[in-house]
């Protein structure tokens, strides 16, 4: 819990700073043409330390998204990206997965309301598929990821409280939204 109140007390001495770009993006569901731009988002060590959790080599991180991409065949899961309308590179990407959503933005794109964006997004296409029913959305970030905890909490998710996962190697904050029609 003290590190909890550390990381509020980080996030009061810095807050969110957004530099906003209106630039024109599309959102759509991600296909198997995607899978490499969707790698190029994943291109730094901190990037896949705070999507996985823990270190992984691109193949490992291949795997996973294709995993995803069986799930999405299955109609168990679902991913999204958002790219540049111009240039057609990717900004982000979105999956969920059993009711846990997963996100990552390209590093060049991060604090310019694209990861905003690409979550209420990904709740209003989630939201549309629901018919007189409810689903809770599950998001975990880990504890020192400020950047991704005030995203969430923008996008009106709820800290729910420390857990272990087995996605991550460290305890994570829990996070949840509840969609209904």
């Amino acid at each position: 819990m003290a590190n909890f109140i550390l990381m509020q007390r980080y996030i009061n001495i810095y807050p969110s700073v957004h530099k906003q770009v209106d630039e024109p993006y599309v959102f759509r569901e991600a296909t198997d043409k995607d899978l490499v731009a969707i790698l190029n988002v994943f291109s730094d060590r901190e990037t896949i330390y705070n999507y996985f959790g823990r270190d992984l080599t691109a193949e490992l991180v291949m795997d996973n998204i294709l995993e995803t991409f069986g799930l999405m065949e299955k109609k168990l899961g679902y991913s999204w990206i958002i790219s540049h309308s111009v240039t057609g590179s990717i900004i982000g990407y979105a999956s969920v997965n059993f009711g846990e959503i997963s996100y990552c933005i390209d590093k060049k794109f991060r604090r310019c309301g694209y990861g905003t964006r690409l979550i209420k997004l990904v709740l209003d296409a989630l939201l549309s598929s629901l018919v007189d029913c409810s689903m809770e959305i599950r998001a975990y970030v880990l504890r020192n990821n400020i950047w991704s905890v005030q995203l969430l909490e923008s996008c009106e998710f709820r800290f729910m409280g420390l857990t272990k996962t087995t996605r991550f190697s460290d305890v994570s904050l829990h996070y949840t939204k509840l969609l209904s029609t």
